[in-house]
């Protein structure tokens, strides 16, 4: 079985996603204020390929924002309004 081999088992899940704050939902858990594409790779257990991309999009549906930079990485936080 995969909890036995470590291996991962793909599953779905279902849910709308009317507004930019219901993407919040998609960011992992723990997240430092502000956080970084690199935050997000390692809280969430995916590639830094993936997390920039996550980043981006969520960036562009204008449920976060950049606020600064932390040597060549992009610094985000959650926009106020959506909080």
């Amino acid at each position: 079985t995969a909890a036995t081999t470590g291996t991962a088992v793909p599953f779905k899940v279902k849910f709308m996603i009317d507004t930019a704050a219901d993407l919040l939902a998609l960011l992992p858990a723990g997240l430092p204020e502000p956080f970084t594409s690199a935050d997000i790779a390692t809280a969430g257990r995916r590639s830094k390929r993936i997390a920039m991309r996550a980043a981006y999009c969520l960036t562009r549906a204008g449920a976060i924002s950049c606020v600064g930079k932390q040597g060549r990485l992009q610094m985000y936080a959650v926009v106020p309004e959506l909080q």
